[in-house]
C-alpha cells in the first residue's frame, strides 16, 4: 500500500462569530471589479465575515482590472458579469486564456445568463456564478470550490481542502484514497440504513477520518 496523502479540512460556515470564519495558511488577495464602489465595498465587507486573512484591490473598470491582474495578480478575482464598465465575460475569458495566471480562480455575481458560460471551468471548479453575494449559503460553497481549486493546483503532497456546509466528504462505500484530518470545524459521521440517515457521531477537530 502506498503513502496516502494527508488533506487538511476546514469547515466554512456562515455564522458571524471567529470559531466559524475560514482561517487561511496565508493572506488571499481578492480583486474585486465592480463598477460601482459601494457595491465593491459592499463585495468585501461580506467576502470578509467569511475569511480572516483576506486583502482587498478594487478595479472599477475592465481594463483597470486587466491592468491590475498583469502588474500583481491576485489570488482570485470576484467580478460583477453585467456592469456599465465592467464586462465580467470577457475579463473571465482573458483571464482563462492567460497561461501565466492559470490558477487563478474567479467568482463571477449577477444574473446567471440563460447560455451555458465557462462549462469546462465551472466543472473544474476555477469559475463559479453567484446571482446575489447575499445568499450566504451559496456563497459559502463557491469559496470553498474556488479556495480547492488554489490547493489542488498547489502540487504539494499535504494540501488544505475547505467544505461548505453540507458538503460531502466521503460516501459510504467509496474507495478511501486519503487520509483527512480536521483542522477546523467539524463533520458528521453517518450511514444510510434501510433508507434512514443513522448518525454514527461527530468528527471533531484534530481527529482522522478516511
Amino acid at each position: 500500500m502506498g503513502i496516502l496523502s494527508i488533506q487538511i479540512i476546514i469547515l466554512l460556515g456562515t455564522q458571524a462569530s471567529e470559531w466559524w470564519k475560514l482561517q487561511l495558511e496565508g493572506k488571499k488577495k481578492f480583486l474585486i471589479a465592480f463598477s460601482a464602489n459601494d457595491e465593491a465595498k459592499a463585495a468585501q465587507e461580506i467576502i470578509d465575515r467569511h475569511i480572516i486573512q483576506t486583502q482587498f484591490v478594487c478595479a472599477n473598470s475592465t481594463a483597470d482590472a486587466n491592468v491590475k491582474i498583469a502588474n500583481d495578480p491576485p489570488h482570485i478575482l470576484v467580478l460583477e458579469l453585467h456592469g456599465e464598465h465592467v464586462n465580467g465575460k470577457k475579463l473571465t475569458s482573458d483571464v482563462l486564456s492567460d497561461q501565466k495566471i492559470k490558477n487563478m480562480p474567479i467568482l463571477l455575481v449577477g444574473e446567471i445568463p440563460h447560455e451555458e458560460i465557462f462549462v469546462d471551468e465551472i466543472v473544474l471548479g476555477r469559475v463559479q456564478l453567484i446571482d446575489d453575494l447575499n445568499d450566504e449559503k451559496k456563497l459559502s460553497r463557491c469559496l470553498s470550490r474556488l479556495l480547492n481549486f488554489i490547493t489542488r493546483n498547489e502540487g504539494d503532497e499535504f494540501h488544505l481542502r475547505f467544505l461548505a456546509p453540507g458538503d460531502l466528504l466521503i460516501k459510504q462505500g467509496e474507495e478511501a484514497k486519503n487520509v483527512y484530518i480536521v483542522r477546523r470545524g467539524q463533520l458528521e459521521a453517518s450511514i444510510e440504513k434501510d433508507g434512514k440517515k443513522i448518525v454514527l457521531g461527530p468528527v471533531d477537530t484534530g481527529e482522522f477520518v478516511g
